[in-house]
């Protein structure tokens, strides 16, 4: 359980550090309509903290639960969150 938490910590990381560079870019924007909310109310930075804890209270409600498997879920989902930031990175 302890490598599935520390790839969430290291998935959430990356999402914050490509979405703050990706929204950087003209012409990108926020794909996620709840998260866009966020940012539009709270900027990116209080967004992006908002999530993170959401996320991190969920990620220690399953711990205590023991529930490994939907940790590695949420780790991989934020994953491909990142990776799709990257790419759009990549494109410009």
């Amino acid at each position: 359980m302890t490598i599935a938490i520390i790839v969430f910590v290291l998935a959430q990381l990356g999402d914050v550090i490509t979405t703050k560079r990706a929204l950087a870019r003209p012409g990108n924007r926020e794909a996620n309509p709840f998260m866009r909310v966020l940012f539009d109310r709270l900027g990116v930075n209080g967004g992006l903290t908002v999530k993170a804890l959401v996320a991190s209270a969920l990620v220690y409600w399953l711990w205590s639960e023991g529930a490994t498997l939907p940790i590695w879920a949420v780790a991989v989902m934020t994953g491909a969150v990142a990776l799709h930031n990257h790419r759009l990175m990549q494109k410009g």
